[in-house]
């Protein structure tokens, strides 16, 4: 998923990134492509936390 203006989202509504984005319009670049590529696939990890593992528990079966 890629944040955008209301503008650009509602014009992107249920495409893919790279049906959308058009380096043939004028507020789209080549070099704003890369920067977006990059965050898609590098960037955004430095601002995931990393979260610990779920401990699960094991029930016992109580025989009456």
């Amino acid at each position: 998923m890629i944040k955008s203006c209301i503008n650009c989202n509602s014009s992107k509504r249920k495409k893919n990134f790279e049906e959308w984005y058009n380096i043939n319009n004028p507020r789209h670049s080549i070099e704003k492509y890369d920067k977006i590529i990059k965050w898609i696939i590098k960037d955004h990890k430095l601002y995931i936390e990393e979260k610990k593992p779920k401990r699960i528990y094991k029930r016992k079966n109580k025989i009456n």
